[in-house]
């Protein structure tokens, strides 16, 4: 059986390598890049089934790759899930309403990372 592939995006390296860690260690394979133009190119000839990006990235914001995606209907059901540095809660729960599976603190990431795919694998079976 084909492992499933994630796309990180996330132009902090240590915290790239922290979740990569953590997803190779679930099984998944991992596609990384810090730029989320790259990003583009990676999602155009990959099949990717889960992309994780942070709010802020150079070029292009999270949030505007997220709506470039939704916009694409070979793309638009590619779950996402959004980390940040700070949130209030009120934006948290906004992502569902959105089609973001999930916004993460980074404070709180590896527990909440684990949760969200955890969540994922289920929809996924």
């Amino acid at each position: 059986m084909d492992k499933t592939t994630i796309l990180v995006i996330e132009n902090n390296k240590i915290i790239l390598l922290c979740i990569e860690t953590i997803l190779k260690e679930k099984g998944f394979d991992v596609i990384s890049t810090q730029c989320s133009i790259e990003a583009l190119s990676i999602i155009n000839s990959t099949n990717i089934k889960l992309i994780i990006c942070n709010m802020i990235t150079p070029e292009l914001s999270g949030q505007e790759l997220f709506n470039i995606l939704k916009e694409n209907s070979k793309y638009s059901n590619i779950p996402f899930i959004m980390t940040t540095g700070s949130i209030n809660e009120q934006k948290r729960a906004q992502p569902k309403t959105e089609g973001i599976l999930a916004i993460i603190p980074r404070n709180n990431l590896i527990k909440e990372l684990i949760a969200e795919l955890q969540n994922f694998e289920k929809l996924n079976k």
